[in-house]
């Protein structure tokens, strides 16, 4: 060194070498390491803690790493020179790639595997092999020579089918069709080049992306297979030819225990439309997708007409409607009623409070002063009421809000156009869902007056005889003198008529009047011939000859007891049977027995030993019966006496009477007959009486008494006992006991008690204490009462210290009532329904439809506005509304029905006002309700950034009357998330 410590080396220097020992002192032999003027050797391992540069080669018999972690050579690359005979080199060459050099041979880049093993790049072979020419590969020779088939041809032999094999596909000729299959994973044989499937496109116009299914004149058919377990156990779908019935069908079959399936018709990932196991064709989702389209912006997609054999069914929320265009001034709104304006080409516009007629129906979507409103006019939809309304009710139009709907009550209207009926019982005026159609009718839509009354009736006049005169029938002929053109008809009479009734041609006819040759005499005589003797011979006349003619005839003989009797008009007699009590003897003797009931002529004298004989006056004595223990004789009478009934009568016929105790009577007296309610008021010390059951003792003295019977009376005996005055009033038991203790009740001023008997002793319901900060404790005789506190008037008297309005009550440790400190609500704070923005919550553009998130509100909040974070706009007339409902679907706060154009006109936070005013909300469960009209570009909120709020619902839907208006709804049930994207508004 130079003398400097920091400049001071070691150096070691030998005229040979330099040896280091461990464990030996120096034998010249068992070095460890050693350095001379051509070689550094090492007899030891040798650990290198940082980098080794070698500069010049190094000879090794191996390199083995020893680490447990990954292990490379890293160096320069170039240009390399091949190994010397006898040796071989790996190294890298130019470029970077990896190069060997085998036994002195040339120079060869390694070939690289990717991580499945294969080979990155093309590796070329040393000599072009064999190829296969017109033939395949059925093998490769060590020197890459391919084994070649015959040319053109793939032969295999037949075999029986083998068994699949996962993940694996077999190629085999059948020897039992000669025919190729294939089996893919395992799975089912299939039949290659069958003869009926083609490639080739019927119509010659693009064959490469065609298949057919063709077999000459046989109808073909295409089966997809859901399950297939057996030729008789299957499910599946297909196309067919049905000959029967003539038609390409596509259908759903099963077999063996396979389930019928239904038919469903798919857009993207999801089914929209389905025919059920049931033949229901449906919408896949309940009430979400259009059977054609209508935009007035863009070209229309419109079934041509649809016919229906039974009916048109509209369910709870649905209507039938029609659209016309927006009045380009007034236009229309949402729920309101619409009119023509009038116009040249008429378009809907507002009604107004004038109108009593012309109404088109309601506005149910499409509101504005452009586009096409979509009008309800039968069926159910919603309307804005000026007022109450009461369900049930007549719908007309309002005379006070322009286009509102108007509750014109129960009865049916005598004027005006009736639109429907209400459907619900509000309290206010808002929005209510209506059924419109089935009733309605008007003045027409010319506007026009109203009919009071028709032939001075109203109501639903029906037409009746005489509404109408022949005067006021256009073109009707006179009642006199008629003259008739063209050929009347008329009934024709009955041929033996001769009234003054038309005689009509089929009448004459029926008369013979000169429908043959005319008679020219009568018995040789013309004119007014009459009938002479002589005219007629006894050959040309039928019947019989009557007695007055001289006839004869034979007489009857009657049989036993009968007699000849002359008939009417004296004709010839005949038998008849004599009848009643008469009897004819085979002598001729008549007899005929007098019974009762017989009537016969009054005789001189009467027998009054028969009573029966006898119809008035008095019987004598001596024809009554003698009276005994059993007879009664004489007659006797009773007088009615009040409240009395006989109790008996004598052997002589003589009654008695008695009043009847209470104990003779059965049954149960009704309400009407038991006196209650009266009351007993007294002034001094009392004693109750049997009388003042049911009845209301007031007592009102000074320190008096109330004393009760000292027998109780019966079990039915009740009275209650009211103190009216400042002083206690003593109820005293007289002996008995009250509710089983021998002590008396008291009662402070205006408490009372009720006290009941078991016809032994008595009972009486506890007395109750008024006064502020008193406690009730139980006791046979009565209520103790107690004060708690101070009692100073408050509802929780207090110790010490004063009590702050809204603050929440507390206690101490001795039970003593406090001021909490805490203020017990409502909040004016915001309630945050989520922490984060930055996420996306979006309108349902389902129609008629409410999007629902869940949410907690913590504690009780009086709010009036909504805030909310508009990340995508939509400054068009769709209508939005949100708003805050609870758990039975009720609105509790919503925005009102806005358009775009004020909702969510542009970016940004925007503040809307509740349209209800201001609203407390308890803590409890909500949901934030979004609603639209929109149905596509529609405005988006912000929501939770996160994507992971934790909320009962997320963003399900329910129905309601009109998309963009919210109204109560059904909540569907909770189904929790942990990935909610609940929209971030602040309700204040």
């Amino acid at each position: 060194g130079d003398g400097n410590p920091a400049n001071i080396g070691i150096s070691f220097g030998a005229p040979k070498s330099l040896s280091n020992y461990v464990g030996n002192v120096g034998d010249g032999t068992n070095w460890l390491e050693r350095l001379t003027s051509t070689l550094k050797e090492f007899k030891t391992n040798v650990q290198m803690d940082s980098a080794l540069t070698v500069a010049g080669t190094v000879q090794a018999n191996s390199f083995v790493s020893t680490g447990t972690g990954p292990w490379s050579v890293q160096g320069s690359f170039g240009t390399l020179s091949t190994a010397p005979t006898g040796q071989s080199l790996v190294g890298f060459g130019a470029g970077g790639k990896l190069q060997v050099s085998e036994n002195g041979g040339a120079l060869l880049e390694i070939a690289k595997l990717d991580t499945n093993g294969n080979v990155a790049a093309a590796t070329a072979l040393a000599q072009t092999p064999a190829q296969c020419s017109g033939s395949f590969a059925t093998g490769i020779q060590a020197n890459g020579n391919a084994n070649c088939s015959t040319a053109d041809q793939i032969q295999l032999a037949e075999t029986t089918p083998p068994t699949g094999l996962p993940n694996y596909g077999i190629f085999w000729f059948d020897s039992t069709c000669h025919c190729p299959k294939v089996i893919a994973n395992n799975g089912q044989a299939v039949q290659l080049g069958l003869t009926n499937l083609f490639n080739q496109d019927s119509n010659g116009t693009n064959p490469s992306n065609t298949l057919e299914e063709v077999n000459g004149t046989n109808p073909q058919a295409f089966r997809a297979y859901g399950t297939w377990t057996n030729a008789t156990n299957w499910e599946r779908t297909g196309l067919a030819w049905d000959q029967t019935d003539g038609y390409f069908v596509l259908k759903n079959e099963n077999a063996g225990s396979g389930l019928q399936r239904g038919l469903g018709f798919g857009i993207g990932s999801n089914i929209r439309w389905a025919i059920d196991t049931g033949s229901t064709f449906k919408p896949f989702t309940d009430n979400s997708f259009n059977i054609g389209s209508f935009n007035s912006g863009s070209s229309p997609f419109r079934p041509k007409t649809i016919y229906a054999g039974t009916s048109f069914d509209l369910t709870t929320t649905g209507a039938q409607t029609f659209e016309l265009c927006n009045d380009a001034t007034t236009g229309t709104s949402l729920s309101f009623l619409a009119k023509l304006n009038g116009a040249s080409s008429s378009c809907a516009v507002k009604a107004s409070t004038s109108d009593t007629a012309g109404i088109l129906g309601v506005v149910a979507g499409g509101s504005g002063i452009a586009g096409n409103a979509v009008i309800a006019y039968q069926g159910y939809a919603a309307c804005s009421f000026d007022g109450s309304t009461t369900a049930g009710d007549y719908v007309q139009i309002s005379s006070t809000n322009v286009a509102d709907c108007h509750d014109s009550g129960a009865t049916y209207p005598s004027a005006g156009q009736v639109l429907g009926r209400v459907l619900s019982t509000n309290a206010a005026a808002g929005t209510y869902t209506v059924l419109f159609g089935p009733e309605s009718h008007g003045a027409g839509s010319g506007g026009g007056g109203s009919v009071a009354s028709v032939f001075g009736r109203t109501g639903a006049v029906v037409g009746t005889s005489g509404d109408y005169s022949v005067a006021q029938i256009t073109g009707a002929a006179p009642l006199a003198s008629p003259t008739f053109t063209g050929t009347p008809a008329a009934p024709t009479a009955a041929t033996p008529d001769n009234s003054t009734i038309l005689a009509t041609t089929a009448f004459v006819k029926a008369q013979g009047y000169l429908t043959s040759n005319a008679v020219t005499s009568v018995f040789g005589r013309t004119g007014a011939v009459t009938a002479a003797s002589g005219d007629y011979s006894f050959s040309q006349i039928s019947g019989t000859l009557g007695a007055a003619q001289g006839g004869s005839g034979s007489l009857v003989v009657p049989s036993a007891g009968q007699v000849p009797v002359g008939n009417a008009g004296g004709t010839a007699y005949s038998p008849q049977t004599i009848g009643g009590d008469a009897t004819l003897s085979s002598s001729g003797s008549l007899v005929i027995t007098k019974t009762n009931g017989v009537s016969f002529a009054a005789s001189a004298t009467t027998d009054t030993t028969n009573a029966s004989n006898i119809s008035s006056g008095t019987v004598n004595s001596a024809r009554l019966p003698t009276p005994s223990a059993t007879t009664l004789g004489g007659i006797q009478s009773l007088a009615a006496t009040s409240h009395q009934w006989i109790n008996a009568i004598s052997t002589s016929g003589v009654p008695s009477s008695t009043q009847p105790a209470f104990s003779d009577l059965s049954g149960t007296a009704a309400a009407t007959q038991i006196p209650l309610g009266s009351v007993n008021a007294q002034t001094a010390s009392y004693t109750a009486v049997s009388g003042d059951s049911g009845k209301l003792i007031t007592m009102n003295c000074s320190s008096c008494t109330l004393t009760l019977p000292s027998a109780a009376p019966n079990a039915n005996w009740q009275i209650r006992v009211m103190n009216l005055n400042s002083t206690g009033l003593a109820v005293a038991r007289n002996g008995l006991t009250i509710n089983g203790g021998t002590s008396n009740l008291s009662l402070t001023q205006f408490s009372n008690a009720r006290v009941y008997t078991d016809g032994s002793n008595y009972f009486a319901t506890p007395s109750l204490a008024i006064g502020n900060g008193l406690t009730l404790a139980a006791a046979a005789g009565g209520n103790t009462v107690a004060v708690n506190g101070s009692g100073n008037g408050t509802k929780v008297a207090t110790t010490t210290g004063t009590l702050t309005s809204g603050n929440y009550a507390s206690w101490d440790a001795s039970g003593n009532a406090k001021d909490s400190g805490a203020f017990a609500g409502p909040y004016t704070i915001p309630w945050l329904t989520a922490l984060r923005g930055g996420g996306s919550s979006t309108f349902s553009t389902t129609t008629n439809v409410v999007k629902l998130w869940g949410v907690i509100l913590t504690f009780p909040v009086t709010t009036t506005q909504v805030t909310y974070n508009i990340t995508t706009a939509d400054n068009t007339a769709n209508n939005y509304d949100i708003g805050i409902a609870d758990t039975t679907g009720a609105i509790k706060a919503r925005t009102g029905t806005l358009a775009g154009t004020t909702f969510s006109a542009a970016t940004g936070a925007r503040l809307q006002n509740w349209s209800g005013g201001a609203v407390t909300l308890q803590p409890g469960k909500y949901y934030v309700a979004l609603t639209t009209s929109c149905t596509t570009s529609c405005a988006v909120l912000s929501g939770d950034g996160s994507a992971a709020a934790v909320t009962f619902l997320n963003g399900s839907t329910a129905a309601v009357t009109a998309g963009g208006a919210l109204t109560s709804f059904t909540p569907p049930a909770d189904l929790w998330s942990w990935a909610g994207t609940v929209p971030a508004i602040v309700v204040r």
